[in-house]
């Protein structure tokens, strides 16, 4: 039976990985949240993970608000840089395989084809930048890991914030007119989708970077249509 240690596991991706792997018997599941434990404090960490003692770590947790992060860069990057790097140096001290939830907001978004691993990353804003190094601090101190990137998380769970369906709707309910970009081109991907391709992957004996998102690209105009 494997021990599966997730961060972040009432948040929206976080909460459908749980569903996910309670549906197998081959789970046996730490929940971890904010409420338990700070990834920005090391002692925290260490706690939590000595503790517990999983064979993986699946790091969905992270500072996600991508506009407000160029306001609140100081505080994002603890969280999605210095706090991956925590957790990432007690996988190593304790031999936890990690699975690092990263995003294609580590790309610039120019290239006119789906980005693919070997694509060498150029964030544009802080958002991208934290995740960015929190890649970087995984592939520093890690050997066993897998870093996975995906793109315009769409859910029907977790506590914390709304996704974009949401907040079209609320929007859409109070105003009779939206004001949607039409230069922004991604892949929306549901969560309970990912969750079931993250599940696989706990089985693939492989490390290194990996795109997971659904099929399909469209705009966020397109998308609120």
């Amino acid at each position: 039976m494997q021990r599966v240690f997730i961060t972040g596991s009432d948040g929206m991706l976080g909460s459908d990985i749980v569903r996910e792997l309670r549906k197998k018997k081959e789970y046996q599941l730490v929940c971890s949240t904010i409420a338990d434990m700070d990834i920005t404090d090391l002692r925290a960490v260490m706690n939590a993970l000595a503790r517990s003692r999983p064979d993986v770590l699946i790091h969905t947790a992270g500072y996600t608000g991508v506009d407000r992060a160029q306001r609140e860069q100081e505080l994002c990057f603890a969280i999605n840089a210095e706090g991956t790097k925590n957790l990432a140096f007690f996988c190593r001290e304790l031999d936890i395989q990690m699975i690092y939830i990263s995003t294609d907001y580590v790309f610039d978004g120019k290239k006119k084809k789906p980005y693919v691993e070997t694509d060498p990353p150029h964030p544009i804003n802080a958002y991208g930048s934290s995740k960015l190094k929190g890649e970087e601090h995984v592939q520093t101190l890690l050997t066993n890991y897998k870093i996975i990137r995906t793109s315009w998380l769409i859910g029907l769970h977790g506590l914390h914030g709304k996704n974009f369906v949401e907040t079209i709707l609320s929007t859409a309910s109070r105003k009779s007119r939206l004001s949607v970009v039409n230069n922004q081109i991604g892949k929306p991907t549901f969560t309970f989708h990912l969750a079931q391709q993250i599940e696989l992957m706990l089985s693939v004996n492989a490390s290194g970077i990996f795109h997971i998102t659904n099929d399909g690209i469209c705009s966020w105009y397109e998308f609120s249509r």
